[in-house]
């Protein structure tokens, strides 16, 4: 909800998710999940990136962890 008390929603171009652009209040039938901040909030998109990016099966997972906490980078090795 925006401080109007509008329910947000994802933007949609071209039938593709826009996870990276500003909600809308268009109602574009995929309601947008607006975190507040918390820690397990930085998890949980962790594990999810690490879930959709590199797959369900145990292989997958072991190359997303190694792809994200096994690296020189500070910005991809702390949480998301």
């Amino acid at each position: 909800m925006n401080e109007e008390g509008q329910p947000l929603f994802y933007q949609v171009r071209d039938g593709q998710i826009l996870y990276d652009e500003e909600f809308t209040t268009e109602d574009t039938g995929i309601p947008a999940v607006q975190w507040k901040g918390q820690w397990q909030e930085g998890v949980f998109m962790t594990l999810k990136t690490m879930l959709f990016d590199y797959g369900f099966s145990p292989e997958g997972w072991k190359e997303g962890w190694r792809a994200t906490f096994d690296n020189e980078d500070d910005n991809i090795r702390t949480i998301r």
